[in-house]
């Protein structure tokens, strides 16, 4: 299947789309009800004297999600939802780097509140749509808030059943699954302090451990 990808360049600072050039981006996307789309995001940070752009990277931790709602419908129904297991999937983009600030994200503009809100006469419909940041305590942060128009489809795609509302994860089940792949039960393994921890059979303990020479080391951390 070929997938619309969008590539899209965020300065975190400013919360702003830029260009290449790193100036402000004022062209609007063109989303198409039916469509599969895919956003490869890079999140920097633009030196606002200078103008020069450093990447700005997340932690393995780190989750995210995108919302969109019809404008001044904040309260209604998501229009567009794209949770966190459609961001960052291996094989969605070739440089997908997420310790440095290369993200995807893939989703289908075809849920149910879309059709209904564009029915079968309006041309389109204006949605505002938050790419969030979630880290592991629970922080949220919002790289981007997009105004943009959603077209209505000539070919009517099916839309999928989305009557049930959404349930998000509370906060304490957020933790509790991220704390299941930093520290997962049971397991040999865990990450601490941005290192990854190896559980030492003779020591009884877990250790640092680094690549050396292609080859897994224990570290002496002082």
């Amino acid at each position: 299947m070929t997938i619309r990808t969008i590539p899209m360049r965020i300065d975190q600072m400013r919360g702003i789309l830029v260009e290449s050039t790193n100036a402000p981006l004022n062209q609007k996307l063109r989303l198409v009800r039916g469509d599969d789309i895919q956003f490869n995001i890079d999140v920097v940070t633009v030196d606002p004297t200078t103008q020069a752009a450093t990447t700005f990277g997340f932690d393995d931790t780190t989750m995210f999600r995108l919302v969109a709602k019809k404008e001044k419908d904040y309260g209604g129904a998501e229009v567009i939802l794209a949770e966190p297991t459609s961001f960052n999937v291996p094989g969605h983009r070739a440089d997908l780097n997420v310790a440095q600030g290369k993200l995807s994200v893939r989703f289908k503009l075809n849920r149910k509140a879309l059709a209904t809100a564009l029915g079968s006469k309006e041309p389109s419909i204006k949605v505002v749509i938050d790419i969030e940041a979630i880290t592991l305590a629970g922080e949220v942060s919002t790289l981007v808030q997009l105004n943009e128009t959603v077209l209505n489809d000539a070919a009517k795609n099916p839309d999928q059943d989305d009557n049930t509302p959404v349930e998000y994860a509370t906060l304490d089940q957020l933790r509790a699954e991220l704390r299941q792949v930093t520290h997962p039960d049971g397991g040999f393994y865990k990450i601490e302090d941005g290192m990854l921890m190896v559980f030492d059979i003779v020591l009884q303990d877990y250790a640092p451990v680094g690549l050396s020479d292609g080859a897994f080391v224990v570290l002496e951390i002082p």
